[in-house]
Protein backbone atom coordinates (compact mmCIF):
# COMPACT_ATOMS: atom_id res chain seq x y z
CA UNK A 1 0.00 0.00 0.00
CA UNK A 2 1.17 3.81 -0.99
CA UNK A 3 0.21 4.70 2.57
CA UNK A 4 2.65 1.99 4.35
CA UNK A 5 5.43 2.65 1.94
CA UNK A 6 5.66 6.48 2.65
CA UNK A 7 5.41 5.28 6.36
CA UNK A 8 8.62 2.54 5.83
CA UNK A 9 10.27 5.46 4.22
CA UNK A 10 9.43 8.12 6.74
CA UNK A 11 11.05 5.55 9.56
CA UNK A 12 13.88 4.87 7.54
CA UNK A 13 14.71 8.49 7.19
CA UNK A 14 14.55 9.73 10.65
CA UNK A 15 16.59 6.36 11.67
CA UNK A 16 19.08 7.72 9.16
CA UNK A 17 18.80 11.27 11.03
CA UNK A 18 19.34 9.79 14.50
CA UNK A 19 22.45 7.90 13.46
CA UNK A 20 24.06 10.91 11.78
CA UNK A 21 27.04 12.45 12.91
CA UNK A 22 25.13 15.32 15.18
CA UNK A 23 28.24 17.45 13.81
CA UNK A 24 27.05 17.25 10.80
CA UNK A 25 26.83 20.54 8.49
CA UNK A 26 23.57 22.85 8.55
CA UNK A 27 23.12 22.00 4.81
CA UNK A 28 22.90 18.19 5.40
CA UNK A 29 20.00 19.36 8.28
CA UNK A 30 18.34 21.29 6.43
CA UNK A 31 18.12 18.04 3.58
CA UNK A 32 17.08 16.10 6.23
CA UNK A 33 14.35 18.79 7.34
CA UNK A 34 13.29 18.98 3.57
CA UNK A 35 12.74 15.51 3.59
CA UNK A 36 10.36 15.22 5.73
CA UNK A 37 8.55 17.91 5.02
CA UNK A 38 8.12 16.42 1.92
CA UNK A 39 7.06 13.20 3.03
CA UNK A 40 4.41 15.10 5.19
CA UNK A 41 3.32 17.05 2.35
CA UNK A 42 2.88 14.15 0.18
CA UNK A 43 0.72 12.56 2.86
CA UNK A 44 -1.98 15.36 2.94
CA UNK A 45 -2.13 15.48 -0.73
CA UNK A 46 -2.97 12.00 -1.32
CA UNK A 47 -6.39 11.68 -2.93
CA UNK A 48 -8.97 10.81 0.07
CA UNK A 49 -12.01 9.53 -0.44
CA UNK A 50 -11.86 7.85 -3.50
CA UNK A 51 -11.23 4.45 -2.15
CA UNK A 52 -13.54 3.62 0.70
CA UNK A 53 -13.27 0.09 2.67
CA UNK A 54 -13.76 -2.00 5.59
CA UNK A 55 -10.88 -3.02 7.71
CA UNK A 56 -9.82 -4.63 10.81
CA UNK A 57 -8.79 -1.97 12.86
CA UNK A 58 -6.97 -4.04 15.51
CA UNK A 59 -4.72 -6.06 12.87
CA UNK A 60 -3.98 -2.24 11.48
CA UNK A 61 -2.52 -1.38 14.94
CA UNK A 62 -0.44 -4.94 15.29
CA UNK A 63 0.63 -3.98 11.21
CA UNK A 64 1.67 -0.38 12.79
CA UNK A 65 3.71 -1.78 15.83
CA UNK A 66 5.28 -4.38 13.64
CA UNK A 67 6.76 -1.27 11.47
CA UNK A 68 7.75 0.49 14.38
CA UNK A 69 9.37 -2.47 15.72
CA UNK A 70 13.21 -1.05 15.92
CA UNK A 71 12.13 1.90 17.88
CA UNK A 72 10.55 -0.39 20.41
CA UNK A 73 13.57 -2.20 20.71
CA UNK A 74 15.85 0.49 21.00
CA UNK A 75 13.99 2.52 23.77
CA UNK A 76 13.58 -1.17 25.45
CA UNK A 77 9.92 -0.49 25.00
CA UNK A 78 6.68 -3.27 25.49
CA UNK A 79 3.49 -2.86 24.71
CA UNK A 80 0.46 -5.03 25.89
CA UNK A 81 -2.89 -4.55 23.28
CA UNK A 82 -6.17 -5.66 24.63
CA UNK A 83 -9.28 -5.57 22.15
CA UNK A 84 -13.20 -6.15 22.72
CA UNK A 85 -14.40 -9.38 21.67
CA UNK A 86 -17.15 -7.40 19.99
CA UNK A 87 -15.44 -4.71 17.89
CA UNK A 88 -16.85 -4.22 14.95
CA UNK A 89 -15.06 -3.02 11.33
CA UNK A 90 -13.95 0.23 10.81
CA UNK A 91 -14.97 2.25 8.10
CA UNK A 92 -12.97 4.61 5.24
CA UNK A 93 -9.86 4.30 3.65
CA UNK A 94 -7.05 1.82 5.29
CA UNK A 95 -4.24 3.32 3.80
CA UNK A 96 -5.74 6.76 5.82
CA UNK A 97 -6.07 4.35 8.96
CA UNK A 98 -2.19 3.77 8.91
CA UNK A 99 -0.66 7.35 8.25
CA UNK A 100 -2.56 8.07 11.64
CA UNK A 101 -2.16 5.39 13.86
CA UNK A 102 1.62 5.31 12.71
CA UNK A 103 2.03 9.12 13.83
CA UNK A 104 0.18 8.16 17.50
CA UNK A 105 2.05 4.94 18.22
CA UNK A 106 5.34 6.51 17.08
CA UNK A 107 4.47 9.70 19.20
CA UNK A 108 3.71 7.58 22.17
CA UNK A 109 6.97 5.81 21.93
CA UNK A 110 8.64 8.21 21.67
CA UNK A 111 8.06 10.12 24.28
CA UNK A 112 7.07 7.02 26.87
CA UNK A 113 10.27 6.60 29.48
CA UNK A 114 12.77 4.04 28.64
CA UNK A 115 11.98 0.42 29.27
CA UNK A 116 8.13 1.25 30.03
CA UNK A 117 5.36 -0.46 28.94
CA UNK A 118 2.74 1.02 26.31
CA UNK A 119 -0.88 0.12 27.50
CA UNK A 120 -2.94 -0.03 24.39
CA UNK A 121 -6.90 -0.93 25.07
CA UNK A 122 -9.36 -0.93 22.00
CA UNK A 123 -13.28 -1.16 22.41
CA UNK A 124 -16.58 -0.03 20.46
CA UNK A 125 -18.32 3.31 22.08
CA UNK A 126 -21.21 4.38 20.81
CA UNK A 127 -21.39 8.44 19.31
CA UNK A 128 -23.82 10.78 18.14
CA UNK A 129 -22.19 10.17 15.00
CA UNK A 130 -22.95 6.08 15.40
CA UNK A 131 -20.39 3.35 16.51
CA UNK A 132 -17.05 4.07 16.78
CA UNK A 133 -14.03 2.61 17.43
CA UNK A 134 -11.84 3.92 20.31
CA UNK A 135 -8.40 3.32 21.05
CA UNK A 136 -6.97 4.52 24.38
CA UNK A 137 -3.09 4.82 24.38
CA UNK A 138 -1.26 4.79 27.90
CA UNK A 139 2.26 5.61 28.45
CA UNK A 140 4.62 6.63 31.77
CA UNK A 141 7.45 8.61 31.93
CA UNK A 142 9.19 10.86 34.26
CA UNK A 143 6.85 13.16 36.73
CA UNK A 144 5.63 15.79 34.17
CA UNK A 145 5.95 19.51 35.12
CA UNK A 146 3.64 22.75 34.04
CA UNK A 147 6.19 23.22 31.58
CA UNK A 148 6.68 19.25 30.35
CA UNK A 149 2.89 19.38 29.85
CA UNK A 150 2.57 22.62 28.14
CA UNK A 151 5.33 21.63 25.60
CA UNK A 152 3.60 18.24 25.14
CA UNK A 153 0.44 20.06 24.30
CA UNK A 154 2.28 21.99 21.61
CA UNK A 155 3.97 19.13 19.92
CA UNK A 156 0.29 17.30 19.83
CA UNK A 157 -1.29 20.41 18.29
CA UNK A 158 1.40 22.93 17.70
CA UNK A 159 0.29 26.08 15.76
CA UNK A 160 -1.23 27.16 12.72
CA UNK A 161 1.30 26.28 9.94
CA UNK A 162 1.71 26.80 6.17
CA UNK A 163 0.99 23.60 3.90
CA UNK A 164 4.81 23.13 3.18
CA UNK A 165 5.40 22.98 7.37
CA UNK A 166 3.16 20.46 7.84
CA UNK A 167 4.30 17.72 10.64
CA UNK A 168 3.27 14.47 10.65
CA UNK A 169 0.47 15.03 13.46
CA UNK A 170 -1.21 17.91 11.72
CA UNK A 171 -1.63 15.64 8.75
CA UNK A 172 -2.97 12.81 10.91
CA UNK A 173 -5.62 15.18 12.62
CA UNK A 174 -6.63 16.50 9.25
CA UNK A 175 -7.39 12.90 8.34
CA UNK A 176 -9.24 12.39 11.27
CA UNK A 177 -11.01 15.55 10.82
CA UNK A 178 -11.68 14.53 7.32
CA UNK A 179 -13.16 10.90 8.20
CA UNK A 180 -15.25 12.17 10.82
CA UNK A 181 -12.96 10.69 13.75
CA UNK A 182 -11.89 12.32 17.01
CA UNK A 183 -8.25 12.98 18.89
CA UNK A 184 -7.70 14.15 22.08
CA UNK A 185 -4.84 13.82 24.88
CA UNK A 186 -5.20 13.53 29.22
CA UNK A 187 -2.83 13.21 31.97
CA UNK A 188 -4.25 10.91 34.23
CA UNK A 189 -1.46 10.82 36.49
CA UNK A 190 1.51 12.82 37.28
CA UNK A 191 3.84 10.80 34.75
CA UNK A 192 1.01 9.53 32.75
CA UNK A 193 -0.28 10.56 29.28
CA UNK A 194 -2.78 9.44 27.44
CA UNK A 195 -3.90 9.52 23.57
CA UNK A 196 -7.06 8.50 22.73
CA UNK A 197 -8.62 8.40 18.92
CA UNK A 198 -12.27 7.61 18.07
CA UNK A 199 -12.10 6.07 14.31
CA UNK A 200 -15.44 5.55 12.55
CA UNK A 201 -16.94 1.83 12.48
CA UNK A 202 -19.11 0.41 9.99
CA UNK A 203 -22.55 2.09 9.90
CA UNK A 204 -21.34 5.65 11.42
CA UNK A 205 -21.83 8.57 9.17
CA UNK A 206 -19.59 9.46 6.35
CA UNK A 207 -17.19 12.31 7.25
CA UNK A 208 -17.94 15.59 9.20
CA UNK A 209 -19.21 18.55 7.53
CA UNK A 210 -16.81 20.84 6.59
CA UNK A 211 -15.48 24.19 8.04
CA UNK A 212 -14.31 22.70 11.31
CA UNK A 213 -11.45 24.01 12.77
CA UNK A 214 -8.91 23.39 16.05
CA UNK A 215 -8.74 26.59 18.34
CA UNK A 216 -6.41 27.51 21.97
CA UNK A 217 -8.20 29.38 24.13
CA UNK A 218 -6.00 30.67 26.57
CA UNK A 219 -7.24 31.97 29.86
CA UNK A 220 -4.97 34.22 32.09
CA UNK A 221 -5.85 35.38 35.59
CA UNK A 222 -4.42 39.02 35.76
CA UNK A 223 -3.41 39.67 39.24
CA UNK A 224 -1.75 36.34 39.48
CA UNK A 225 1.09 36.89 41.04
CA UNK A 226 -0.72 39.06 43.96
CA UNK A 227 -2.87 36.57 44.71
CA UNK A 228 -0.29 33.94 45.21
CA UNK A 229 2.01 36.19 47.41
CA UNK A 230 -1.59 37.12 49.91
CA UNK A 231 -2.64 33.56 49.76
CA UNK A 232 0.15 31.27 49.15
CA UNK A 233 0.70 28.87 46.50
CA UNK A 234 -1.20 26.19 47.86
CA UNK A 235 -4.30 27.88 47.94
CA UNK A 236 -3.41 29.66 44.45
CA UNK A 237 -2.95 26.56 43.52
CA UNK A 238 -6.65 25.01 44.47
CA UNK A 239 -7.87 28.46 42.71
CA UNK A 240 -6.64 27.21 39.69
CA UNK A 241 -8.40 23.92 39.93
CA UNK A 242 -11.96 25.48 40.57
CA UNK A 243 -11.56 27.66 37.66
CA UNK A 244 -10.33 24.08 35.45
CA UNK A 245 -13.18 22.83 36.47
CA UNK A 246 -15.96 25.64 36.15
CA UNK A 247 -14.29 25.91 32.27
CA UNK A 248 -14.87 22.13 32.08
CA UNK A 249 -18.56 22.04 32.82
CA UNK A 250 -19.05 24.54 29.71
CA UNK A 251 -17.11 22.17 26.78
CA UNK A 252 -17.19 18.98 25.99
CA UNK A 253 -14.42 17.53 28.10
CA UNK A 254 -12.61 15.45 27.89
CA UNK A 255 -12.79 15.37 24.30
CA UNK A 256 -12.49 19.40 24.61
CA UNK A 257 -9.06 19.88 26.62
CA UNK A 258 -8.69 22.03 29.73
CA UNK A 259 -6.25 22.20 31.65
CA UNK A 260 -4.53 23.95 34.17
CA UNK A 261 -1.23 25.44 34.25
CA UNK A 262 -0.21 27.09 38.10
CA UNK A 263 2.95 28.32 37.39
CA UNK A 264 1.35 30.46 35.22
CA UNK A 265 -1.43 31.72 36.17
CA UNK A 266 -3.60 30.24 33.35
CA UNK A 267 -6.13 27.74 32.05
CA UNK A 268 -5.59 26.53 28.35
CA UNK A 269 -8.75 25.18 26.47
CA UNK A 270 -8.59 23.13 22.84
CA UNK A 271 -11.70 22.68 21.22
CA UNK A 272 -13.07 21.74 17.76
CA UNK A 273 -16.01 23.80 16.23
CA UNK A 274 -17.19 25.08 12.61
CA UNK A 275 -14.89 28.22 12.29
CA UNK A 276 -17.60 30.67 12.41
CA UNK A 277 -18.80 29.33 15.81
CA UNK A 278 -15.26 29.24 17.73
CA UNK A 279 -16.11 32.69 19.23
CA UNK A 280 -19.53 31.67 20.77
CA UNK A 281 -17.96 29.37 22.41
CA UNK A 282 -15.00 30.86 23.80
CA UNK A 283 -17.80 34.25 24.67
CA UNK A 284 -19.88 31.25 26.77
CA UNK A 285 -16.29 31.03 28.74
CA UNK A 286 -15.69 34.40 29.07
CA UNK A 287 -18.97 35.35 29.89
CA UNK A 288 -19.64 33.20 32.58
CA UNK A 289 -16.09 33.83 34.29
CA UNK A 290 -17.01 37.51 34.69
CA UNK A 291 -19.70 36.89 36.48
CA UNK A 292 -18.09 33.47 38.78
CA UNK A 293 -16.39 33.47 42.18
CA UNK A 294 -14.17 31.46 43.43
CA UNK A 295 -13.34 30.49 46.67
CA UNK A 296 -9.89 30.55 48.48
CA UNK A 297 -9.54 30.05 51.87
CA UNK A 298 -12.03 31.74 53.73
CA UNK A 299 -12.78 34.72 51.33
CA UNK A 300 -15.14 34.58 48.10
CA UNK A 301 -13.42 36.78 45.20
CA UNK A 302 -14.07 37.05 41.44
CA UNK A 303 -10.80 37.53 39.54
CA UNK A 304 -9.86 39.27 36.66
CA UNK A 305 -9.02 37.42 33.07
CA UNK A 306 -7.48 38.20 30.34
CA UNK A 307 -7.94 35.77 26.98
CA UNK A 308 -6.61 35.04 23.44
CA UNK A 309 -8.04 32.69 20.88
CA UNK A 310 -6.08 30.84 18.73
CA UNK A 311 -6.93 28.78 15.51
CA UNK A 312 -4.61 25.97 15.22
CA UNK A 313 -5.76 24.57 11.98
Amino acid sequence: MAAKALLQLENTIKKLRRRWPKSSSKEVEGFFDQMERDIAALKARRPRGAKKSRFNLTGLVQQVLKIHDILFLNRHLTYHVVASSDLPLAAGSEEEALTVFGELLETAARRAAFGSKLEIHIQKIDTREGPAIQTRLAFEGKALSDLDRRRFIEEIYGGPQKETEMTGMSTAKNILRHVGGKFWMEFPRETCVGLILNWPAEGAAAGRPGGFATFKYDIWLTEYNRIRQRFGIPKADRLMTQIESCIRSLVRHPIDIVIAFPDRGMVTTIYESQEGAASSVAGRISGRLRKESFRIGKKNITPKFRYQLTDLT
